[in-house]
């Protein structure tokens, strides 16, 4: 029974990892956390922020996982029909247009961008490495912006707000 969870937890493993990186289009910096996919939980799903507006803006994030979470809590509630996010910062900065981040989120949970410096319009997607990436435009309002998003099971976002 143990051999048969190390195989498909390496078959998952393998799995993630040729779908995560055969997508061309994100590229991520290289003093970003998250360089690739492969940097996320397997279960994970692979996301990207991308700046679309001049400039540049720091985000963020509460409800993220992965290796560039920080040891300060955060919690977005108050919305009526959004469940409770709670979990740790993580902190994103988009430098220059179409500057592009990944990070990591749980599949089946909720995330929040809970700050945003100025007010950037920036391309948001959970299915890197997917074939035709579902991808949503927003608009963050002058601080403090709190839209909130959930994934399914395919990575696929909702808004919630």
């Amino acid at each position: 029974m143990l051999g048969l969870l190390i195989i498909t937890s390496c078959e998952k493993a393998e799995i993630h990892k040729s779908l995560v990186t055969t997508n061309d289009e994100v590229q991520a910096r290289e003093d970003d956390c998250v360089d690739d996919c492969d940097d996320c939980p397997v279960n994970d799903c692979c996301c990207s922020i991308q700046l679309l507006s001049l400039g540049s803006t720091t985000l963020g994030f509460c409800g993220t996982s992965g290796p560039c979470v920080s040891t300060m809590t955060c919690g977005l509630s108050g919305l009526p029909f959004c469940p409770d996010i709670n979990g740790f910062v993580e902190t994103i900065s988009l430098i220059g247009q179409s500057s592009t981040v990944l990070f990591c989120v749980p599949q089946n949970s909720q995330f929040g961008i809970i700050s945003a410096t100025g007010a950037p319009v920036v391309r948001l997607t959970c299915q890197i490495g997917q074939t035709s990436p579902q991808f949503v435009t927003i608009q963050l309002n002058t601080p403090p912006a709190k839209p909130y998003w959930s994934t399914d099971s395919d990575c696929l976002l909702t808004s919630c707000f």
